[in-house]
């Protein structure tokens, strides 16, 4: 009987990791406008993110204003995530990720010796209307 419910168990478990999606990790810069003040806005922020049921492990960087999530991507995404923290009023996107905008004003820059445009976090003028 014992093995048998160890049996049971072990079918039961893999089972349930044969359905589950890949464990991804982002890095979720907040904005200036919405910036974590204190160690109760890093708590709301964990909060808004950890009622996804995807998310399985959040660390927030007050410092730096970055809010790290390891999610199951067949259950949430980094567009879902970004909404949760809207909920919890904190206006963020993907640390580094530029919009085609940000990436085509870079080259032009670069060709034409200007300074290094596109720097700035998904969000930035150039973006306007662009939603990646």
């Amino acid at each position: 009987m014992k093995k048998l419910n160890l049996l049971l168990v072990a079918l039961v478990m893999a089972t349930v990791n044969c359905f589950a999606g890949d464990v991804k990790t982002v890095v979720l810069q907040i904005s200036q406008e919405t910036a974590m003040h204190c160690q109760n806005c890093a708590k709301r922020a964990e909060k808004a993110l950890t009622a996804d049921k995807g998310v399985k492990e959040v660390a927030v960087n007050l410092e730096e204003q970055t809010v790290t999530v390891k999610y199951d991507d067949a259950e949430t995404n980094e567009a879902k995530l970004i909404e949760d923290l809207k909920a919890g009023r904190f206006e963020a996107s993907v640390a580094g990720k530029k919009c085609e905008n940000c990436q085509e004003h870079a080259k032009e820059g670069a060709a034409a010796g200007e300074h290094k445009h596109g720097e700035h976090q998904h969000g930035g003028d150039c973006c306007e209307g662009e939603k990646k």
